[in-house]
């Protein structure tokens, strides 16, 4: 037993002799000058960060008060190395200062001296760093007071007294045991010094590599691995406790080891030596106990989906309507009373009817019809009824039942399992599937807390499984004070002892999520529809700085349902809950798609990490300070940012994500062939039609961790979506830009796509084709046409499955062809691919016209058998470069061209075009394409009769003689200059790189001018030439080392010409930013100087007998083809080298292709050969 006043005797002693050694104080004094400087930064960051908005609001991001404990932990790692500075020469220290006469003079035993002395600088390091922690809490809390509207870093005292018990004391026990079993078996100070910090850096990274899933078992900061939430706070967890005993069991071993070292009087060495033993053994045991329950659990998950997997969809019945009585007993069960209005499965010989039920109710209670029934079973969460109990075509089916559900009976299916990983971030994502807490309920969809039809595994096989819809008649008791949402309107039906409410919802939902807390509940009704804003009491600050901005808030939702009801569509639930739900409720669901859980219908659900505690204010008063603008234009920047915020959230918790659900896609299920592509079709229709707005959520988070590159394709194309929304638009874009994706749909038809076989493939083709198959229909049918066809297939199967057929046969019957393109766009694997002429320009011959007008003829021919849409975009600003997202850039209709057919279209202007562009929907070309305009027309007396802008002509392109070499061709490639031969050879140059985020296309790494100094990458550009693709390749600062390179095999020797083809991005006058590897360095270009003879391409010729140096004069070439010269040649075989220099570092080198023109002998005004 040990003596506590021995222990304290000892423990002063050491505690003074500590103190009288310099190094105590000046590592005290570093430390705390380090902490302080480390948090002063986070505070100025924080402080300075919360008067913008984040750009993107990432999967994992969150405010700071929600991650702060993380980088906390670093206080924990300091003060642990102070231990192991402390006492490492704790031996030597004692017989210098004669402390061991001291202590050989006590009647105390080994342990005791050992751990006193331990426990001596152990105190001495906690009181700093208490210290410091306490004045972090004290601050933030002190500053709060004071300062309503400065920024804090909301540390918590409840995380900090988590922090403590958990982090900080028993990290600090366990080195100091560390160092105390080291100073009794080494006697080299220096080794037990870099052995202790070796062990301290090897847990360090140890523990940077436990899956999430193992991190409240095994991690040395326990703490940290619960998401932190002010709405369902979770102090520990027993995986928690018994980490932590591991820990103290441990330490207790190593302080026993060191005891049993020390030479003293008493015998008893041999106990203290089993007795760490055991404690070491123990610990052991507990570690495979708490390891063994994480696969036990698992094993449990493994067990349900096999389960649930052995039981076919046609033993799954169709719920119409679910009632009944959900009484919510908080932290300890639910009371669940509902009847189901089921009809049996449809399908023969099925002998039973299966749903799920989630596993933690106990003894479940059946009903048919009113009939109690115990021929049931009930295991491993499905409830299965013998289908001679439902032999007529409707049944009612009751089912009583309590218990507190089960969170891990949810996403068993999940394409990807997240918790594997190791990332911190990933805890950012919510790890618990509900949340049935004392002060919050959360019950999702997924974990089946009412009886479902069917399994919980593969519901999103939307081909072999229809979503099961059914209509809501639910009554809710909560406790006193407690407000509770899910869909329908709600009902007070008792407000007494206990809140009883009654939730009814007419029209059909495919799953039922349900809300419960104490909220501050804030009410309004915009164009007939009641919105419901549910935060906790604590959280209202936004709401309550956007408060001024509320009309520009309630216009544009205003706005949004008159879009619906201009289209024929109305939402159908009375009620829009916009509900607060806790950090650590998870955020993505199971299935392929991994799409976010919060938008059920009726709702959506607001973490409280983001918007509730993002800080507008600061925002609002950054803009309040721009003196330049009037308070309304400030009114308007304030509410695109508050759009950009909700455009740019990744977590699904955007009105852009789910509102427009409820109008269609909740209340009809596809099922066979195709459901997929057409559930994901109407959601995308109703998008484009009642929000317009997209989200960066559309992302699935399989992807999670893994970083697109951007190919910056489609910078040319506009797009009737505000500033605010260009993010999620260029991520879109980004995603259907990536080879890959383009591979997968030159197999895959949207109708064809194996979801579940290859998910992130698979969804990166139904966002490409179904996004832009979703755009066309609307813009060539029309907005109300589209909604009309929505409303009719509302009318005829809400609450039903439907079929191809079906979509067809309703489109037919509102006037909508969809044979005509709509169907070969969802069956079929080719798309369109566009080949334009140059435009030719004319004045009209219109006398009555008092001014000179221009008319501009192409055509666009359709190379392909699929019919496709496009736009035609012209400017008449700029002559070089165009900014494409100005205002002053015009766009036509949609036009439909068909397979192997042409169109010429003529545009009136009253000055020429100096820009022309046809844009596809979605088409081989990938990117818009820019219509060269023939030149010298201000010269000409060309007139023309007026032509229609747009008609058919039998059109294909010419037959020439001339021969072009691309940048994509074969006969491109990239040499470098061979140091031993002074010969250019060819650059060995990778298919693909190591880099995920880098893509490689014909040998050539793709990006928007940040991939290298000196460094040949290719770009996508409308101006470029191409046949499809339009590229070239481009190169920043380069030497005249490297070169790009064109080969040719002519029919014949003799007279050619060659001409250089120069993109419009040449005469780019920006800046661009060139990265090399995870540096950022701001690179100057700009177009060449016309008034600098030194800045020109160098153009060398080779024939095998001759060689041509060519200056090409980049400054005062054309956007297209410019001539270089005619040139006698002597062999067939022929090379054009561009070198990576064009005397100037900032100018950039661009080679995009060449062509040669035989030159006949008779032609006149011959150039003469160089």
């Amino acid at each position: 037993m040990l003596n506590i006043r021995t222990l304290w005797i000892v423990a002063l002693a050491e505690l003074r002799s500590c103190c009288r050694l310099v190094r105590t104080w000046l590592f005290i004094a570093v430390t705390l000058i380090f902490c302080t400087l480390w948090y002063i930064n986070a505070w100025d960051y924080a402080d300075w960060i919360s008067s913008f908005l984040p750009s993107y609001l990432f999967e994992d991001q969150v405010t700071a008060q929600y991650t702060i404990l993380t980088y906390v932990n670093g206080f924990v790692s300091i003060f642990s190395i102070a231990i192991i500075l402390l006492a490492f020469d704790i031996r030597e220290r004692a017989i210098h200062s004669r402390f061991s006469d001291v202590l050989d003079s006590l009647s105390a035993s080994k342990l005791e001296i050992t751990f006193g002395r331990i426990a001596g600088i152990l105190l001495l390091v906690m009181i700093p760093c208490l210290v410091v922690l306490l004045l972090v809490t004290a601050g933030n809390e002190i500053v709060s007071i004071l300062s309503e509207t400065r920024f804090r870093l909301g540390i918590k005292p409840v995380s900090v007294m988590s922090l403590v018990a958990w982090n900080l004391i028993p990290n600090l026990i366990f080195y100091s045991a560390l160092v105390a079993c080291l100073v009794a078996l080494v006697r080299i100070r220096l080794l037990i010094a870099a052995i202790a910090l070796g062990v301290l850096l090897a847990l360090f990274w140890i523990d940077t590599q436990i899956p999430v899933r193992f991190q409240e078992s095994l991690s040395q900061f326990p703490s940290t691995t619960l998401v932190t939430s002010d709405l369902a706070p979770v102090f520990v967890t027993p995986a928690m406790i018994g980490n932590k005993l591991v820990v103290l069991l441990v330490s207790s071993a190593l302080f026993l080891f060191a005891a049993s070292v020390l030479t003293r009087s008493k015998p008893g060495r041999l106990l203290t030596v089993v007795s760490g033993a055991s404690a070491i053994g123990v610990a052991f045991i507990l570690l495979f106990v708490l390891i063994g329950a994480v696969h036990r659990t698992e094993n449990l998950k493994e067990e349900w989906v096999n389960e649930h997997r052995r039981h076919s969809p046609a033993s799954f019945p169709d719920i119409q309507h679910l009632t009944g009585v959900v009484e919510l007993l908080p932290g300890r069960k639910i009371i669940l009373d509902v009847i189901l209005t089921v009809h049996p499965p449809s399908k023969t010989g099925a002998d039973s009817v299966v749903l799920s039920l989630n596993p933690g109710y106990k003894h479940p209670n059946v009903y048919i019809d009113g009939i109690q029934t115990k021929n049931f079973s009930f295991e491993r969460g499905i409830l299965e009824l013998s289908s001679d109990l439902l032999p007529d075509f409707s049944h009612e089916i009751r089912v009583q039942a309590e218990g507190k559900p089960n969170d891990r009976f949810a996403y068993l299916d999940q394409a990807r399992d997240l918790q594997t990983l190791s990332d911190v971030p990933v805890r950012q994502l919510g790890l618990q599937n509900s949340i049935f807490h004392k002060d919050f309920i959360a019950l999702m969809p997924s974990v089946a807390w009412y009886p479902i039809s069917g399994t919980i595994t593969d519901r999103d096989d939307l081909e072999s499984r229809p979503r099961d819809l059914f209509t809501t008649d639910l009554t809710v008791t909560v406790p006193k004070s407690w407000q509770v949402a899910t869909v329908g309107k709600r009902t007070v039906l008792e407000h007494e002892q206990r809140n009883k409410f009654r939730f009814r919802s007419g029209a059909p939902v495919p799953e039922l999520a349900l809300v419960a807390s104490k909220f501050d509940q804030r009410v309004t009704t915009i164009e007939g529809v009641e919105f419901e804003v549910l935060f906790n009491k604590n959280h209202l600050q936004n709401l309550e700085a956007l408060a001024p901005f509320s009309d520009r808030v309630l216009e544009w939702v205003a706005e949004r349902i008159k879009n619906a009801s201009r289209t024929s569509l109305v939402y159908p639930y009375e009620v829009f809950y916009v509900v607060e739900v806790p950090s650590n409720l998870r955020i993505y669901g199971g299935g392929w798609r991994m799409d976010t859980v919060l938008q059920p219908p009726g709702m959506m659900l607001i973490r409280e990490s983001n918007f509730p505690q993002v800080r507008f204010e600061n925002v609002i008063a950054r803009i309040r300070g721009f003196n330049g603008m009037s308070k309304e234009e400030q009114e308007a920047l304030v509410f695109n940012e508050l759009l950009r915020y909700f455009g740019n959230d990744m977590q699904g918790g955007s009105p852009f994500v789910g509102f427009d659900r409820n109008f269609v896609s909740h209340q009809i299920s596809v099922t066979q062939r195709g459901a997929t592509a057409l559930q994901f079709l109407l959601e995308r229709l109703s998008n484009q039609l009642i929000t317009q707005m997209e989200s960066l959520s559309i992302t699935s988070l399989q992807e999670f961790g893994k970083e697109l590159p951007y190919l910056a394709i489609g910078r040319a194309k506009i797009d009737p979506y505000p500033v605010q929304a260009l993010s999620p638009i260029h991520r879109r874009k980004n995603i259907a830009g990536i080879p890959s994706t383009w591979n997968a749909m030159d197999r895959l038809a949207l109708f064809d796509v194996d979801y579940a076989g290859n998910p992130i493939e698979s969804y990166r083709v139904l966002l490409t084709r179904g996004h832009a198959l979703a755009k066309s229909m609307i813009s060539f049918y029309g907005e109300e046409l589209i909604g009309k066809f929505l409303d009719q297939l509302l009318t005829q199967y809400r609450g039903q499955s439907i079929t191809v057929a079906d979509f067809l046969g309703v489109a037919s019957e509102v006037g909508l062809d969809f044979d005509e393109w709509v169907q070969s766009a969802l069956e079929d694997t080719s798309l369109p691919g566009f080949l334009v002429e140059p435009a030719a320009v004319s004045k009209l011959d219109l006398p009555e016209l008092d001014e000179t007008q221009y008319q501009t003829t192409f055509v666009v021919y359709n190379s392909e058998p699929v019919p496709g849409l496009v736009r035609v975009l012209w400017t008449t600003t700029s002559d070089k470069y165009i900014f494409w997202l100005e205002d002053n850039i015009s766009h036509s209709n949609p036009i439909l061209i068909a397979g192997h057919h042409a169109k010429r279209f003529a545009l009136r202007s009253a000055t020429p075009l100096t820009g022309l562009w046809i844009d596809p929907f979605l088409a081989y070309n990938r990117d818009a394409i820019e219509v060269q305009i023939l030149k010298n027309f201000e010269h000409t007396d060309v007139t023309s009769p007026p032509l229609p802008f747009v008609a058919n002509v039998d059109w294909r392109p010419p037959e020439t003689e001339a021969i072009v070499v691309d940048d994509l061709d074969p006969n491109f490639s990239i040499v470098k200059l061979d140091r031993n031969t002074g010969n250019f050879v060819q650059n060995s140059s990778p298919s693909k790189s190591s880099n995920t985020n880098t893509v490689y296309i014909t040998g050539l790494p793709v990006g928007p001018d940040f991939l290298g100094l000196n460094e040949w990458h290719r770009e996508f550009d409308p101006s470029s030439f191409g046949s499809y693709l339009r590229t070239f390749a481009i190169i920043a600062a380069g030497a005249q080392k490297s070169a790009a390179r064109f080969k040719v095999n002519l029919p014949q020797d003799g007279r050619w010409n060659l001409e250089y083809y120069v993109s419009r991005e040449a005469f780019r006058p920006t800046n661009v930013a060139i990265v090399k590897s995870s540096d950022i360095d701001w690179y100057h270009t700009r177009p060449a100087n016309s008034n600098a003879p030194e800045e020109h391409y160098t153009l060398t010729i080779r024939d095998g007998h001759t060689d041509w140096d060519e200056k090409f004069d980049i400054a005062n070439a054309n956007v297209g083809w410019n001539a270089v010269g005619v040139f006698e040649l002597s062999s067939t075989d022929i090379e054009v080298l561009v070198s990576a220099s064009a005397g100037h570092k900032e100018v950039m080198v661009f080679a995009d292709a060449i062509r040669w023109t035989p030159v006949s002998d008779t032609a006149e005004n011959e150039e003469s050969s160089p």
